[in-house]
Formats: structure tokens, sequence, C-alpha cells
């Protein structure tokens, strides 16, 4: 069997979704944090977000865009005599020549901010961040060869490394940044810091894996440049370019709000936007991650012609998008004002906060769908449909931040109302654009269902158990218990089947055991 042959969605979704979710609980351990009032505190996390806002776009292209372009091209001709290897060698030129394009661009961005009057405090951290731009491209080809290959592993190991250093150095960084100087702009620098130092270890990691592996030895690389590298660059940029603006479906959000929120918010105001956000995000962050696996398994599926395979792969993201997303969004609504209490403390950040957390909640069942739909239009050829939808969300969201945040009795609530709205949007959309693509849509959503039930269910557990008070202790008993409910749930209505389980997989003792107790269909 070949290496293409090999590639299928439950397995490499399996690696990525085991990973993210230790990198998410890194981040959280990371953001929560020194986003407190003992470390960088509203104001100091305002500094932080805004430099963070601004990158989050160029970091969702290169971890995002670039790896999914590749490895996109690499499944169709991973074939073919060294196919993988070339389109990878054109790609890590390109890509290293635009990670100093980022660079350059954020080195920019400072510079002209500057000159119209920006607070040097506000620029700091951009100084400090500009050179993952770099670090980030250049390992994204390395990930979108493996990817493209089905082996996630690399991708997966040096997420983990990149998300260690964030919590480690970033941390200790900003904390200890804070202590000696008690400045809270030198603060977030210093934290920011901590993010570009994990890029880098990561970039190397990849960098000495594949130098070691058969594909990256020297007489391969002599092989190949002797075959030129023009027309792989253009078939390259071709396929990069839509997918690339594509994959800011999962963040595009946070640069609209830096763009037309910021200046009336402030940076306290902003901080705290932050925050709800970082705990929302863990929806587009898993997300994403199905996303990219959908890619390669979709792609082979659609290119063999392949009707009934194709389908079925689309219905198993779906469903795995939908039991990831629909508790996460119905957990954040239900608990959203006693999470932040939990998390952040009193004062505004429990009523605002908590407001603004309630309303990315409900925002979490569209965006937990539509950015796996944004892969899925891009595996069966819709780029294009993907790249208008997610624009006519993003002009919906400019729109209302405009209108919405300079209304005083509105102000910061504006940034997650736009949200929401971009969000269903998108949506939308890309459900009609799915449906003219393949078809009755009827059979790959049914597997949503039950999720959405239980969900929906569990965050009612969460509401009831809160009722009896505010206190902490109520608030974890909520948590543990909607989720063990929603768990119970997906075994009682059995809402996973064999066809769910990885080829490689289906004889492990745990899926021999679920299928005895009738756990798996």
């Amino acid at each position: 069997m070949s290496r293409k042959e090999q590639i299928g969605f439950q397995s490499g979704a399996g690696i990525l979704l085991i990973s993210a979710i230790f990198v998410k609980i890194i981040g959280a351990l990371f953001k929560i944090p020194i986003s407190s009032s003992f470390c960088l505190d509203d104001e100091g996390f305002g500094y932080f977000s805004y430099a963070y806002d601004y990158f989050t776009p160029l970091y969702t292209i290169a971890m995002g865009g670039f790896p999914v372009a590749l490895a996109q091209i690499i499944a169709r001709r991973g074939e073919e005599t060294d196919g993988g290897e070339r389109v990878f060698l054109s790609a890590k030129k390109l890509y290293g020549r635009i990670g100093i394009l980022f660079f350059a661009v954020i080195l920019a961005f400072c510079a002209a901010q500057y000159v119209f009057g920006k607070s040097v405090f506000w620029l700091l951290p951009f100084l400090m961040i500009a050179p993952a731009g770099y670090f980030c491209s250049a390992m994204s080809s390395y990930r979108g060869y493996y990817e493209g290959f089905g082996d996630m592993k690399p991708t997966a190991i040096s997420e983990l490394l990149e998300a260690a250093c964030k919590l480690i150095l970033g941390f200790s960084f900003a904390y200890l940044t804070v202590r000696l100087t008690h400045n809270l702009a030198f603060g977030a620098a210093a934290a920011i810091l901590g993010i570009t130092i994990g890029t880098a270890v990561a970039c190397l990691y990849l960098k000495v894996t594949f130098t070691r592996s058969d594909a990256g030895n020297a007489f391969l690389r002599q092989k190949v440049e002797k075959t030129g590298h023009d027309d792989l660059t253009k078939k390259l940029i071709g396929m990069a370019l839509p997918v690339t603006i594509a994959a800011l479906s999962a963040n595009m959000a946070p640069l609209i709000d830096a763009l037309t929120a910021q200046a009336s918010l402030g940076a306290t105001l902003y901080g705290l936007r932050g925050k709800a956000y970082t705990l929302y995000n863990l929806v587009p962050a898993f997300a994403v991650f199905l996303a990219v696996s959908a890619v390669p398994a979709v792609s082979h599926a659609d290119a063999a012609s392949n009707t009934e395979k194709r389908q079925s792969d689309i219905a198993s993201i779906i469903k795995f998008s939908a039991v990831m997303a629909f508790p996460m969004a119905a957990g954040l609504t239900a608990t959203s004002t006693s999470v932040m209490r939990l998390l952040f403390g009193a004062g505004d950040t429990v009523q605002l906060g908590g407001s603004l957390l309630r309303i990315f909640g409900v925002t979490a069942f569209f965006s937990g769908l539509a950015i796996p739909l944004t892969g899925i239009l891009q595996a069966i050829g819709k780029q294009k449909n993907a790249l208008v939808n997610i624009a006519v969300g993003a002009g919906l969201k400019l729109l209302l931040n405009c209108v919405l945040v300079s209304i005083p009795s509105i102000g910061v609530l504006g940034t997650a109302y736009g949200t929401l709205a971009c969000y269903f949007c998108i949506f939308a959309l890309h459900i009609i654009s799915l449906r003219r693509a393949i078809g009755s849509l009827g059979t790959i959503f049914s597997g949503c269902v039950k999720s959405l039930l239980a969900a929906f269910v569990c965050g009612g557990v969460a509401l009831l158990i809160l009722q009896f008070g505010s206190h902490s202790l109520f608030t974890l008993t909520a948590i543990i218990s909607a989720v063990v409910t929603y768990f119970a749930l997906l075994i009682l209505l059995k809402c996973f089947a064999m066809d769910d389980i990885p080829e490689n997989m289906k004889n492990a003792k745990w899926v021999k055991f679920c299928r005895k107790h009738r756990i798996l269909r």
C-alpha cells in the first residue's frame, strides 16, 4: 500500500486532536495566569492582546494555511517519483522568503504606528514578536510535508514544544519583568518574547527531524535542484493563496477588533475582551486541527471520484466537530459569569467579562462547524467559495464593530456581537456552498443531532447546579457534572460507530471492550 493510501482522516485527526488538547491546556495555563492581577492584569493583557491579535493572522496563515496548501498538493502528487519531496523543497524556499516578508511587515507596522503617535508601550510587544513571523513560516513547510503523507506526529510534537516554551519562558519572563520594573507594558513584551522563542525551538526541531530522515539527504536535494522549481512554485502559489486566506476564518475576529475597537476601548477594556476571547478561542483552535486533517482524506476521495468515501469522510469530520464544539459552546454559555469569577476574580471582570463570554459561547456553536467546513470546501476544490464566504462574514464583523462599539450602552460587547454575526454568516454560506457542490446534506449532518441534544442537557445540568450558589466549589461541581453528563449521554445515545474508528485501531482492546458493551454501534 502506498503512503498516499495510508492516509485516513480519523487517525490524523486523532493525533492532532490529542496534541491540541494538551496544547490548549498549556495555553490556558499561560494566558490565564499572566492576565491575572498578580501579573499583567487587564491593562497589561491589553498591551499583550493588541500585539498578539495583529500577529494571529500571520500565525494562522503560516500554521494553518501554508501547511494545508502544501499537504493538499503532496497528497495528490505523493505517488510520483520524489513528487512529495520536490514539492516540499519548492515550498521550503518560497515559505522562507515569505517568512522574511512577515518579519519586515511587522517591523514596518511598528515604525508606522510610532510615526503616527502610538505610545511606545503599545509597540514594545510588536518588536518582540517580529522574529516569530519568520520561524512560523519556515516551519510550515515541514509540517505540510509530513501532513501530506498523513504523518501528524512531527506537527504534534512541534506544537507541544512551542506551547511548553510559551508557558515556561513566557510566564516566567512576564512575572519577573513586572516584579522588577513595575511596568505592565514591559511585562507584556517579555511574555511575547517567550512565544517567539517557542516558535524558534519548534522550527529547529522540525528542521533537525527532516534533515535526519531519508527525504532530507543530500543526494535527493542535489537531484531536485537540477529539475528546477518554477512550475511547482507557480502551482504552490496558486493553491496556497486561496487556502491561506481561507485559513483566516479561525482567527480573523481579533484582527478586526484590533483595527476597529482598540482605540475606543483602551488597554483595560481591550484586555478584558482578550480574557473572554481566550476562553472562547478553545473552540476555533480545536476546529482548525480538524480542518487540517480533513484536507488530505477528502482530497484523495474527491480526486479518485469516490463519492461514497468522500461523503463518509465529510460526515466523520462534521460529527467529530460537533462532538467537540457543542458541549464547549453550551458550557461557556451556561457558566460564563461563574467561570470568569473562578479564573479572574471579582469586579468588572465578572459582570462584563461574563456577558462577553456568554455571547462568545453562542458563537462557538457556529464557529465550531464553520471552520471545519472551510477545510472541507478547500478539499473538494471550492477554495474560492470559501474565500468569498469568509470575506462576507469579515465585512459584516467590520461593519458591526464600527457601529456597535461606539454606542456607549454596548461598548466592548459590540466586539462579541460582531463575532457572533460573522460566524453565523460564514456557517450559513458554507452550508449553501457545500450543498451546491455535493447535493443533499441530510446524511452528513445527521450525526450532529445526538451530540447537540447531549450538549443542551449538559448545559442545563451546569445551570441547575449554579442556582445553589456562586462559590468556586459550585462552579467546579457544575463543570465536572456537565462533562460527566455529556459523555454519559454520548454512550447512552450510541453516538459513535465502528466506521468512526481508524482501521489500524479496530483490534485494540479498548475498541473490543466498547463493542462488547455496545458503546460502539
